[in-house]
């Protein structure tokens, strides 16, 4: 009898069941109702209330003030359990709390304003509203990866590459950026602790999504959290960043960047990013079909990259991909089994950042990224040889789509090149009477006229002497469009 082949196990494969623990209060996932119904306690417990679902519930809740939430908290055990969400409590700080210099993080929103966490009670309640966030939390991807994580570091040191991973190169292997990501592993980079920047501007405030602390303040939030998903740091705009911008060398492979002829009018493109360990990003595209590249100084960073003419299993767009609707959080994409859905696809690539290796992401690829421990990273948006192309075939056919653009910096630019035209002509005129706030970003604005930024962009290029590069890019554009609507044996669009 032939032997049998042993298949070696994906190590990407993870294990969903690992991720069920008990709820400090007792609470049970939805599904126990069907062998241990709660009709009887939500309805002592909760009154006329009981009629409604949970969902329902804790939407009313977000309509509390602090006082009213406090008396909906006290009522019985089940309203209690209900107000141990952290993303209530998160809320009533934004809203009653946010920019007082005194406030001091004592390890969760709730216990921040009210001076304590959870009373140590049993609430025999069935409720996945409640259950979910708490598990979500409790998730360790350092174990839950903890298989992709050796192989991962095995693949570092044996310079090997093995299929569906984001493949690692050394800077003198890559002469041209290719269509796919890779992972850069040589590079002289800053050698920076999370304790190095907060003794260095520890008083500085950066923005953190929806609050702005000073980053001593952020530190101590970081160290000691039980966010669903943790406030992210990502900031470029800081005083400190100004400084953080000469203390790091953009990689050779990465400095020839077209966006740098929108001068002062370019959109942000360059960003301290620093996050706990849970932290991170769902599925996204980075704006204007733009490249980056993100360097990772302090922490492991997982990352999940899927071409951009697949979308990612769990995630919705419209047909112009200008609104995305995915999970809330990295936690509850991987608990709603939409990981393993991912691995079933053959194009999927998955990939760990060490510290001092740096990610190229293609334009236009998706990316989730999770931070397996506290983390450090310098990120930049840049324009590439091999990637003009997307980012005019962007500006020219979603102008309703561009972002980081403010209105000043339009007309600025049409000022400078006095560049004259109808279309530039024409949104000048519109901007005046839309009486628009012009220094706001114009991806926030609705009733926008399109920007005439294509026609800006190629002018840039034929001034500064990239005639040929814009005449290849467009050829480019024309042969994609032309393979798009040619005759097929398998597929042709009709036009009328």
């Amino acid at each position: 009898m032939a032997d049998r082949v042993k298949r070696r196990k994906d190590p990407r494969s993870i294990n969903l069941k690992s991720i069920s623990i008990p709820h400090p209060l007792g609470v049970k996932p939805e599904g126990n109702s069907l062998l241990n119904p709660d009709i009887e306690v939500r309805s002592q417990s909760l009154g006329y209330l009981s009629k409604l679902d949970d969902e329902t519930i804790m939407t009313l809740l977000s309509y509390l003030d602090i006082e009213g939430l406090k008396n909906f908290m006290y009522v019985s055990k089940v309203t209690y359990a209900f107000t141990s969400e952290e993303e209530i409590w998160r809320r009533i700080y934004t809203e009653n709390f946010h920019g007082q210099e005194d406030f001091n993080w004592k390890g969760s929103w709730k216990k921040s304003i009210l001076g304590h966490n959870n009373i140590d009670i049993k609430v025999d309640i069935n409720s996945d509203v409640i259950y979910r966030p708490f598990q979500v939390r409790s998730i360790d991807y350092t174990k839950l990866f903890g298989n992709l994580v050796e192989d991962e570091l095995n693949n570092k040191h044996s310079n090997n590459n093995p299929p569906n991973r984001i493949p690692r190169f050394k800077s003198h292997e890559v002469s041209t950026l290719p269509k796919t990501p890779f992972i850069l592993t040589d590079g002289e980079w800053p050698q920076w602790k999370l304790e190095d920047l907060v003794e260095k501007y520890g008083s500085v405030t950066f923005t953190q999504e929806s609050v702005k602390w000073d980053l001593k303040t952020f530190s101590n939030y970081l160290k000691n959290n039980i966010d669903e998903s943790p406030l992210y740091l990502f900031d470029c705009r800081s005083e400190a960043m100004k400084s953080i911008r000469n203390d790091y060398e953009v990689p050779e492979l990465f400095k020839k960047d077209y966006f740098k002829l929108l001068g002062d009018s370019r959109p942000d493109h360059s960003w301290i990013i620093i996050g706990s360990k849970r932290s991170g990003s769902t599925f996204h595209k980075d704006p204007n079909n733009t490249s980056a590249w993100n360097i990772a100084l302090q922490g492991r960073k997982f990352w999940v990259m899927i071409p951009p003419n697949i979308t990612p299993p769990g995630v919705m767009v419209d047909d112009e991909e200008s609104e995305v609707t995915s999970p809330l959080s990295v936690g509850e994409w991987i608990l709603s089994g939409f990981y393993n859905d991912a691995l079933k696809i053959p194009e999927v690539l998955m990939g760990i950042t060490f510290p001092g290796e740096c990610m190229y992401v293609p334009s236009n690829w998706w990316h989730l990224v999770i931070n397996l421990d506290d983390s450090i990273a310098i990120t930049e948006n840049f324009v590439p040889d091999c990637r003009l192309h997307n980012v005019l075939s962007f500006f020219k056919d979603k102008p309703n789509q561009i972002s980081g653009f403010k209105l000043s910096d339009i007309n600025d630019l049409i000022d400078k090149l006095s560049y004259k035209c109808p279309q530039v002509s024409d949104f000048q005129q519109k901007l005046k009477e839309s009486k628009l706030d012009l220094f706001a970003d114009c991806g926030e604005l609705e009733s926008l006229p399109d920007i005439p930024i294509f026609d800006i962009f190629k002018q840039l290029l034929i001034d500064n002497g990239y005639e040929k590069e814009l005449n290849s890019s467009m050829d480019e554009i024309n042969k994609t469009w032309n393979n798009l609507t040619s005759d097929s044996t398998t597929f042709k669009f009709n036009f009328e």
